[in-house]
């Protein structure tokens, strides 16, 4: 691509160009997005390569064996080069050498050297090295010697969900772990609060960000006194057991300050006269208890602080996630508001058993009477709709051809979710899911999904995010003004063949 020899960038001063570059170094979920936006501003005239030539260099993100040897190579020969590294993933370093398992040389005697081989040395030449990512099986008693020498390194992130490689580890080093960081772990029958080895691998200081009990042992024995540094969120599965099972919780909470969220789940329902110290029962009488209770199924909720303190006791209710299974349920919404009134998060299912009216007005009336809410998903909700109330301005199909069921729910959808961002002032997120068929014949079904999200802005309209995603068949492709009018592109629909016989 051609340059301008003076492009309208350069005018601009000095100090707006670096907050641009500075704007576009926003953490994301991915390094290669931030990298992506440098590279290209770096390359509009020489004075922007110099101000991205420092963010440009600080994440990277490598693939190849190959790519980390040149790495090593080029640290080592340029000491001002490798003092830009900040963060390295290697989270999906690989080789075709690595995945034949075949131990190659490079020409001569010398052998060739994979990732966890190569690091050790690598990190001597990364003094400002501060995040570092990797596969959880590349960990061993030499890499875990080297990050804990490294005098900046902070962290280190592997994906070990039920901690087999760090307990390996442990078997093999009694070294401090306390820079390993895992996102997520689960603890089930096999592993978990009652295993020695358990307080044994927490002893080294591993930090789990994500914890999730599931197994009934180990809600029931508890922790203990045991500490899982950098904990923030807590996962609890109760399957209808007592509540009494979880007295270990406080103490708990009080041995975990940086715990922001802990969310109570169940497959069947939690009964909400369970929790009395969480929902402040105490305001509705037992007829509106039963109502709340008959027409609402809560499949989890999650409490956070309120304020710095510890205590378990000042914690409320930030999100709810329900399914309404009778006809009461929409109405009953408002009982909810006034139970969790700190609710910011709410995710609402209409399962097809439910087979209950859901009329328009009534639904966004309920809605908005949540009061700090940011956060709604609403979960198929469309073949539920009381079609005839829906103020939808789709074309007559007669005039149109037929088209999918897809179409005729991302309109209707789209009015509701427009309607509850216009009434709900504290709401910034709808996020809507929704699917069914057009069609059954004795070898499959004319299928449709649809998963689209919306942003409200301070206006209150809503702004459709790129990620949102439909998929329907082809058969039932629906015109072209009719789909850009419905924000179905080429990017975000996909059409599959006319038979999918997976059930919705």
């Amino acid at each position: 691509m051609a340059l301008s020899p003076n492009p309208p960038l350069l005018h601009l001063p000095a100090e707006l160009l670096l907050l641009i570059v500075r704007c576009l170094c926003e953490p994301r979920n991915e390094i290669k997005s931030i990298n992506d936006n440098i590279l290209s501003l770096s390359r509009v005239c020489r004075r922007m390569r110099d101000f991205c030539f420092v963010p440009l260099f600080s994440r990277l993100k490598i693939k190849h064996t190959d790519r980390l040897r040149l790495l090593q190579k080029k640290c080592t020969e340029d000491l001002e080069f490798s003092r830009l590294i900040e963060e390295l993933d290697l989270r999906n370093l690989h080789s075709p050498h690595e995945h034949l398992g075949m131990k190659l040389s490079q020409g001569s005697d010398e052998p060739y050297c994979y990732g966890h081989e190569i690091l050790p040395e690598l990190l001597l030449h990364l003094p400002s090295l501060v995040r570092l990512y990797l596969p959880e099986e590349q960990l061993n008693p030499k890499l875990l010697a080297a990050f804990n020498s490294h005098p900046k390194l902070a962290t280190v992130g592997i994906n070990d969900s039920s901690l087999d490689a760090l307990r390996e580890l442990a078997s093999g080093t009694s070294l401090s772990m306390s820079k390993i960081q895992v996102e997520y772990a689960t603890l089930d029958m096999l592993f978990g609060f009652h295993r020695p080895r358990f307080h044994s691998l927490m002893s080294q200081k591993p930090r789990v960000r994500h914890l999730i009990i599931r197994d009934k042992r180990n809600i029931m024995s508890g922790p203990g006194t045991v500490v899982i540094p950098g904990l923030e969120n807590l996962d609890i599965g109760v399957y209808r057991m007592p509540t009494s099972l979880l007295s270990w919780l406080p103490a708990f909470v009080k041995r975990h300050p940086n715990l922001q969220l802990i969310r109570i789940f169940d497959h069947e329902s939690i009964l909400l006269d369970d929790w009395k110290s969480f929902w402040s029962l105490s305001i509705l009488d037992a007829s509106v208890r039963h109502t709340l209770t008959t027409a609402v199924k809560v499949v989890a909720f999650s409490i956070s602080p309120t304020n710095v303190s510890a205590s378990l006791d000042d914690w409320q209710v930030t999100q709810v996630e329900l399914e309404i299974i009778e006809s009461m349920g929409v109405s009953a919404l408002a009982f909810v508001s006034m139970l969790a009134p700190r609710v910011s998060s709410l995710v609402i299912r209409m399962p097809a058993r439910a087979m209950c009216p859901v009329h328009f007005d009534e639904l966004v009336s309920s809605l908005c009477t949540f009061s700090s809410l940011k956060k709604l998903q609403l979960d198929k909700f469309y073949r539920h709709l009381v079609k005839d109330e829906i103020p939808c301005t789709l074309p007559s199909q007669a005039n149109v051809g037929t088209f999918s069921g897809c179409v005729d729910a991302q309109a209707a959808l789209l009015l509701l979710s427009a309607d509850i961002s216009e009434r709900a002032s504290s709401l910034a997120l709808v996020h809507v899911t929704d699917e069914d068929y057009d069609y059954e014949t004795a070898y499959g079904r004319y299928s449709w999904t649809l998963d689209v999200t919306y942003n409200v802005n301070t206006n209150r309209e809503i702004e459709f995010v790129s990620t949102s995603r439909f998929h329907m068949s082809g058969i039932f492709r629906p015109p072209d003004e009719l789909a850009q009018r419905l924000f179905m592109t080429a990017k975000n629909t996909r059409y599959h063949p006319p038979f999918n016989t997976q059930r919705p």
